[in-house]
């Protein structure tokens, strides 16, 4: 590697090797090594360009100008189109909320109809208990027929009640834990931050936090499981066969576990922060 000094012996290098040691896509190292300036908006170029820097410890500010100069004469490839993958996150988003409503709004029903169910009391009739049965006394003073109740039903149907209620209960947990995972970004080798930005991590197995103020592409290590925290949301996610763009203004939060990113509520990172906001 350290043989490698100029872009010249980049290109000598070759597609396959670079992609090796970056996990860049191979087609767009083909595209840096000859020189497909078209193919790419600045963002992406700029972002591969500082990784290959960081590999092979090279100076490419020549290609760097190079890129700019065509970028003069060729204006319309410095928009950076929207991902694809925000606009499926923000419609599962909204049939998500709309999926837990309708279920607070179930429960809500059962456990009324549970509790008007176990709580109703006679509005006419008196009961008076012994030992040997149930008889029922109108307010009236008519009295009626004794009626025989096995005190072992009543045991029962309170039980039953009880069961019931317990079953709704495990079943509000169990969606609780499953919203709790976050949106799976898939992955993800490479964060490129597209302004400045204030990063926060914490290694989950030690609980050690970090921060700092950068610009520059966080690599992320399989090995290592870790909550992020980052003050904009305006990043570039590099994995070994395509990119997406994230475009939000506010605060973002993920988890990095085994190997894959998920994209995390505020809730959700605090849960899984201890109640910590940071």
């Amino acid at each position: 590697m350290s043989a490698i000094t100029t872009f010249k012996d980049l290109q000598e290098l070759g597609c396959s090797s670079i992609h090796e040691s970056t996990h860049i896509a191979r087609s767009k190292v083909d595209q840096i090594l000859n020189k497909s300036f078209g193919d790419m908006n600045r963002v992406q170029f700029m972002g591969f360009i500082s990784i290959l820097e960081r590999e092979y410890q090279i100076n490419l500010d020549d290609l760097r100008a190079e890129f700019d100069e065509y970028v003069d004469f060729h204006p319309d490839i410095a928009v950076t189109k929207q991902s694809i993958i925000l606009q499926a996150q923000s419609h599962s988003k909204k049939w998500w909320l709309i999926g837990i409503l309708a279920l607070i709004i179930v429960l809500i029903i059962i456990a009324g109809k549970m509790q008007s169910s176990l709580g109703s009391s006679p509005k006419e009739d008196v009961l008076q208990l012994s030992s040997a049965s149930v008889q029922v006394v109108e307010v009236n003073t008519t009295l009626v027929s004794p009626l025989d109740v096995n005190a072992s039903d009543i045991n029962t149907t309170e039980a039953n009640s009880t069961t019931a209620f317990a079953a709704v209960t495990i079943d509000g947990n169990q969606s609780e834990s499953t919203k709790s995972s976050g949106t799976d970004l898939g992955k993800i080798i490479t964060i490129i931050p597209l302004n400045k930005v204030w990063i926060g991590t914490m290694d989950l197995k030690t609980g050690v936090k970090t921060q700092k103020v950068t610009d520059q592409p966080i690599t992320m290590e399989n090995t290592k499981d870790s909550l992020l925290m980052f003050g904009h949301g305006r990043l570039m996610l590099v994995d070994s066969d395509k990119n997406s763009t994230l475009d939000e203004r506010d605060t973002v939060w993920f988890l990095y576990e085994k190997g894959r990113l998920y994209q995390l509520s505020h809730s959700q990172f605090r849960a899984k922060n201890r109640g910590a906001n940071w």
